[in-house]
C-alpha cells in the first residue's frame, strides 16, 4: 500500500506521497515537516503497527529495571502510548532504552552489546548484586552507570537498541545527531545503512531519519535522500535528490552554505598585477575582510587565462567550483575595452 498521507496531520497535505525505500534520509529547514512525517508514519500510516519512533527525547535512562512477569506487557503498553498523537505535547516520548534492552531475547541483547562495544564504548549488563542472582540488572558504559554518562552516550544507546530490536520492521529516528560528535555520527550512520540492507546478519528493516547533519546523508544511493520544504501555503513538500551534484548542494547547505565554513575564501577577487594584490590584500586585512582571496593575473592581458586558471585550481577541491559561480570578481582599470570585459564575464 502506498504511503500517502490521508486527511490532515500537522502541516502535511492530504495526498502527500512519502518515500518507501529501505533507507530514507529526510533533510531540510527547521519546521518544514520532517518530524511531522515521522510522527505520521508512527501513528497514522499503514506501517504504524510495525514502526517505532525514536524522538529527540531520548536522554532519560534508568540504571536498573526490575524484571517483572508482566514486563512484555509493560513494553507493549509503552509502545501503544507512543502511538497516541497529542498536538498539545511538544514532543513524543522516546522508547526507554534500558527497558527495551532488557526486554530483548538474549541473542538480540548480545548483538546490541557487540555493536556498542565495537563502536561506542564498553556496554555491560550485569546483575545488581553479585550475591543475588535475582537482583535487578545493572547497566554500565565504560564502567559508569548510564545516568552518569553524557547525553550523547544515552542518545546512542536508545537509537542502537531500536535499530537492532527485531520487534519493529521500521525505525523512525528524529535528529540522530543530537548530542553526538561527528565521528560517532559516522558510526551510527554506518549501522543504519547495515540495518536497511540486512548486512552482518542484522534483521533488515526500513529506516527513516530526519536530520540536519550531512554525515547521515546516503552517499552510496543518492536517491535515498529527500529534501523537505514548506511551500507558500505552509504545507510540506518532498523532493527526491536525483544527482550527485544535487547531493553536493544539499551537503553544502548543511555545512553552512559558505565556503569559509570549510576554510576556503567566500569570494575570489582577480586583479591585474602583484602590486594590486599586495595593496588590496592589506586593505582587506585592515577592514577585517576575512574570506576574500586576491589573485593577480600579471597584467590585464592575462586576465582571460587567469580566470580559467582560478577555476582549474578550485577543481582540485572536488565540487567547489560550482559554489564560486557568482563569487569570482575581476577588478581592472576602467580603460579595458568593453568587448574584453564581456569575454571575461
Amino acid at each position: 500500500m502506498p504511503l500517502t498521507v490521508a486527511g490532515s496531520f500537522r502541516n502535511l497535505p492530504s495526498g502527500l506521497v512519502l518515500p518507501e525505500g529501505r533507507m530514507n534520509v529526510l533533510t531540510g529547514p527547521n519546521n518544514s515537516g520532517k518530524s511531522a512525517i515521522l510522527q505520521w508514519l508512527n501513528t497514522a500510516s499503514p506501517i504504524a503497527s510495525e514502526s517505532d519512533y525514536v524522538s529527540p527525547r531520548r536522554f532519560d535512562a534508568s540504571n536498573q529495571v526490575s524484571i517483572a512477569l508482566n514486563m512484555d506487557e509493560e513494553l507493549r503498553s509503552l509502545f501503544q502510548q507512543r502511538k497516541q498523537f497529542n498536538p498539545q505535547l511538544a514532543e513524543f516520548n522516546a522508547p526507554d532504552a534500558i527497558r527495551e534492552l532488557l526486554g530483548l531475547e538474549d541473542a538480540d541483547r548480545s548483538r546490541v552489546v557487540e555493536w556498542h562495544n565495537e563502536y561506542f564504548g564498553e556496554l555491560r549488563v550485569e546483575r545488581g548484586s553479585a550475591t543475588n542472582e535475582f537482583s535487578a540488572p545493572r547497566i554500565t558504559i565504560d564502567g559508569r552507570l548510564v545516568t552518569e554518562q553524557g547525553s550523547g552516550s544515552r542518545a546512542v544507546l536508545a537509537v542502537l537498541v531500536a535499530l537492532i530490536n527485531p520487534r519493529y520492521g521500521t525505525v523512525l529516528i528524529d535528529e540522530p545527531e543530537i548530542g553526538i560528535e561527528p565521528q560517532v555520527q559516522r558510526r551510527l550512520a554506518t549501522l543504519m545503512r547495515a540495518v536497511s540492507t540486512g548486512e552482518h546478519d542484522l534483521t533488515q528493516k526500513s529506516v527513516y531519519i530526519a536530520t540536519h547533519s550531512h554525515l547521515f546523508l546516503d552517499r552510496e544511493t543518492v536517491g535515498n535522500n529527500f529534501v523537505v520544504t514548506k511551500g507558500p501555503d505552509g504545507m510540506a513538500t518532498i523532493q527526491q535528490v536525483e544527482t550527485t551534484d544535487g547531493l553536493a548542494a544539499v551537503t553544502f547547505n548543511l555545512l553552512g552554505n559558505s565556503p569559509s565554513d570549510l576554510f576556503y575564501p567566500d569570494n575570489v577577487l582577480v586583479v591585474e598585477g602583484p602590486s594590486d594584490q599586495i595593496f588590496l590584500r592589506r586593505v582587506i586585512d585592515l577592514a577585517g575582510g576575512a574570506g576574500l582571496a586576491v589573485y593577480y593575473a600579471d597584467g590585464d592581458g592575462n586576465v582571460g587565462s587567469a580566470l580559467p586558471a582560478v577555476e582549474q585550481m578550485l577543481k582540485t577541491q572536488a565540487l567547489l567550483p560550482q559554489w564560486y559561480r557568482e563569487r569570482i570578481c575581476v577588478l581592472v582599470d576602467s580603460s579595458v575595452p568593453a568587448p574584453r570585459l564581456s569575454e571575461w564575464r
